[in-house]
């Protein structure tokens, strides 16, 4: 440091600080913070919430047709978890579902997205992996099996799925039962409730896991991951779909 000091001087190190600090570069920080314009934004504490789902990771969420919340699975300090919960958006409440016989099994890692009907759910893992699709129906609050037909995403968790602007869903990625990171895209038709492998070219997200999606207006964002050589990604893709 003093013979930083030296060549530039005091008052240009200063100011060589200031401007590293201003842009974001020291310790990776954002340039300026973003003050919340009314007192309702922001974060809100609910806790606590009684019911209230357990302790958990590796579960799911997605956003029902009604806007409410379904979640699904995890793992728990007692295991694998396959017990469903609906958060209501209305009054902030938690409930415990009972969906009946018919329920996906336990698992984590896999992924939900919502559809025009419900929430879709695909794969995960309990002590093998799965590549069953199951639909949780918002109207009866249960959940169904469904025939895909003979076209199916392999087995897999930690891959990501989100809903198209066309009502459509995009699963893209995740870990097979070989212990390989995939970089497929699969579509799921809501309307013939079947999957499709798409052919998107030579331009195409890596192959990864544990990665994240989102619906936009024009299509599926997607963020991040892990390739299993490179441990953490940081590339922004956009997959559009008339």
């Amino acid at each position: 440091m003093r013979d930083f000091r030296f060549i530039l001087g005091r008052r240009a190190l200063i100011v060589f600080l200031a401007l590293l600090i201003a842009t974001g570069a020291l310790l990776g920080m954002p340039a300026a913070t973003r003050t919340l314009a009314g007192t309702g934004d922001g974060w809100r504490d609910l806790n606590p919430l009684t019911p209230s789902p357990t302790a958990r990771t590796y579960h799911a969420m997605a956003t029902l047709p009604g806007g409410n919340v379904l979640l699904f699975g995890g793992l728990g300090d007692s295991g694998r978890r396959n017990d469903t919960w609906l958060f209501n958006t209305a009054n902030n409440a938690w409930g415990l579902l009972d969906t009946g016989s018919a329920s996906p099994s336990k698992r984590l890692g896999h992924a939900m997205a919502k559809t025009s009907s419900g929430v879709l759910l695909f794969g995960g893992f309990d002590s093998s992996l799965f590549n069953d699709t199951w639909l949780f129906n918002a109207s009866t609050s249960t959940w169904g099996l469904l025939d895909t037909g003979s076209a199916s995403p392999t087995k897999r968790f930690l891959h990501a799925m989100a809903t198209l602007p066309t009502g459509d869903v995009l699963l893209f990625g995740g870990w097979d039962s070989g212990g390989t990171f995939r970089n497929d895209t699969w579509l799921f038709n809501a309307s013939t409730s079947t999957w499709g492998l798409l052919d998107t070219g030579s331009a195409s997200p890596s192959a990864r896991n544990a990665h994240a999606m989102a619906k936009t207006s024009s299509g599926v964002l997607l963020f991040g991951g892990n390739d299993g050589t490179i441990n953490l990604l940081n590339d922004t893709w956009l997959f559009t779909y008339d």
